[in-house]
């Protein structure tokens, strides 16, 4: 498990609202660090704007030493395919949840999208028009 500071959870919040959620830890981290000096230039293209403003005025008064009651919100990877990952003691389920790390972020979705187009006939596949990520979730 991965330990970070309050300001590094700050971080990886912004870019979580900004939309880097499926992104590493590091990644989020960096992409934050990296566009500090111009996180409000990209308020309008934010997957979440609120959220987006929320953490960065959090940021804001970290920066200038002011306490912050800012709570941030981490997703779980598909939670009932993790619960039953852990009930059933199945470690493919874990680590395509995200509960065994691979050192990548793991999509449960997309992966049996990506699965499920192995096994269907060609035109048929999920994704060109018939299912998405989204449908399978």
């Amino acid at each position: 498990m991965k330990h970070f500071t309050g300001y590094e959870y700050i971080l990886i919040d912004i870019a979580n609202a900004y939309g880097l959620s499926k992104h590493t830890w590091e990644t989020r981290i960096e992409w934050t660090n990296n566009n500090i000096d111009s996180l409000s230039s990209f308020i309008n293209i934010a997957e979440d704007k609120l959220l987006y403003i929320k953490a960065i005025n959090a940021l804001k008064d970290v920066l200038e030493g002011k306490p912050t009651d800012h709570l941030i919100e981490l997703d779980s990877t598909c939670s009932g395919a993790q619960i039953m990952a852990i009930l059933t003691g199945c470690k493919s389920t874990g680590f395509h949840t995200n509960l065994i790390n691979s050192n990548a972020v793991q999509d449960l979705y997309m992966n049996t999208v990506t699965e499920m187009n192995n096994h269907l006939p060609e035109g048929s596949k999920i994704g060109e028009g018939t299912f998405n990520r989204k449908d399978v979730k």
